[in-house]
């Protein structure tokens, strides 16, 4: 008799199996057949289960929305060959729209699994979390920034190209990085009056470069973190946590019955990506899906940007001696015109009220903005103002 693993042994059933034994072949040079009377009997082979693990994705929602389960919020671990598994039955106390602010368990169901040769697998179940976060009032006695917090008549250039002479629209762009943006692209009074130097993100210190921007903006209730307590300033952003902090500085939320995308209905920021859409921040791609865990690009986040602060850009509207990109000069590709905005501080007009949009009139100076974030820092703190980025 013989154990196996079912992993080790994949096309054979876990359970006892019958093994069979051929007539046997004697070495005629030890004894002859004629001298044994040969009895041939059955044995067994044991193929153990395999251990596989399920696990809830962990959701977030925001107070008084419904969070509804579509039972493939989970991942496996241990699965072999074709097997799979399809769907579980998931709860949460924080599912219902009235479920309390916080953290509650999403559990799922034991033996609830469906799938393919399930039957061959000892499952373990292992809960997730649901995060309930409160719903941002704009008229409540903290606040929370707006449009109207943000610079929407200077049109100064907010992104830089780096060492190498170019501008990389393709390129990632880290959620510090998003945050500087945004906390430079403030009015004045909007960064004075939401200033702040400390948070409670485990990885974001007073001396980093990104501190004062993370720390006002968070204060805004625009930026948030992770439920581990930190902000991984320096990870690459997603198209959703783009499309997330996008929608906050807008009033009212998604009230449609159906998701715009074919991708996002059981994604924790669908609220926010459909708001977004809704609001012609964002858009998706050819075959109707958003992407939302793709991280973005440089140039898919200054077209957003650009849209928010009501910059509207023409390829035949800029100006002969503007700073031009190497990796730019494609004037047919669809972020041309939005990349020279972003990188270019012009004045500007529109011909006529109804003009689509802008006609450059005036190159000026790209803005010293760390010479400005020391004076920010200076102004507003006698505390260690932290360094700015460069």
């Amino acid at each position: 008799s013989y154990t196996v693993d079912f992993e080790n042994n994949k096309r054979t059933e876990a359970g006892s199996q019958t093994v069979s034994v051929k007539d046997a072949v004697v070495d005629s040079g030890t004894a002859e057949q004629t001298d044994y009377s040969f009895t041939y009997k059955t044995g067994t082979l044991t193929v153990n289960k395999k251990a596989l693990t399920i696990t809830a994705k962990n959701q977030t929602k925001t107070k008084g929305k419904t969070f509804t389960f579509a039972g493939t919020e989970f991942t496996t671990n241990g699965l072999v060959g074709t097997d799979s598994v399809t769907s579980v039955e998931l709860t949460s106390t924080g599912a219902p729209a009235s479920a309390a602010v916080g953290t509650h368990p999403i559990v799922i169901s034991e033996n609830s699994a469906i799938g393919s040769g399930l039957d061959n697998y000892d499952i373990t179940y292992v809960d997730g979390a649901l995060t309930v976060k409160k719903k941002i009032d704009r008229d409540d006695d903290k606040g929370v920034l707006g449009t109207e917090d943000l610079n929407t008549v200077d049109h100064f250039a907010y992104i830089i190209g780096r060492a190498d002479g170019l501008v990389h629209p393709g390129a990632q762009i880290t959620r510090a990085e998003v945050a500087t943006i945004y906390f430079r692209m403030l009015t004045d009074t909007a960064r004075t009056g939401y200033w702040s130097q400390t948070s409670e993100f485990s990885d974001v210190a007073a001396k980093d470069w990104f501190n004062n921007a993370v720390c006002t903006m968070t204060n805004g209730n625009v930026l948030t973190g992770y439920p581990s307590g930190t902000f991984a300033p320096n990870a690459p952003i997603t198209r959703a946590e783009f499309a997330t902090i996008a929608v906050r500085f807008f009033d009212g939320e998604y009230q449609g019955s159906t998701n715009l995308f074919s991708d996002i209905s059981v994604h924790w920021a669908k609220d926010y990506i459909n708001r977004a859409a809704e609001l012609g921040l964002v858009s998706g791609y050819g075959n109707g899906t958003f992407r939302p865990d793709q991280y973005i690009t440089r140039a898919e986040a200054v077209k957003i940007i650009n849209t928010i602060l009501g910059r509207k850009p023409h390829k035949d509207q800029l100006l002969d001696d503007m700073i031009i990109w190497p990796d730019n000069l494609d004037q047919s590709a669809w972020y041309y015109a939005d990349i020279q905005e972003a990188t270019n501080s012009h004045d500007y007009k529109y011909k006529t009220v109804e003009s689509a949009y802008e006609t450059w009139t005036e190159l000026l100076e790209v803005r010293d903005w760390v010479a400005l974030e020391k004076q920010w820092s200076a102004a507003n703190s006698s505390a260690n103002p932290g360094d700015v980025l460069q």
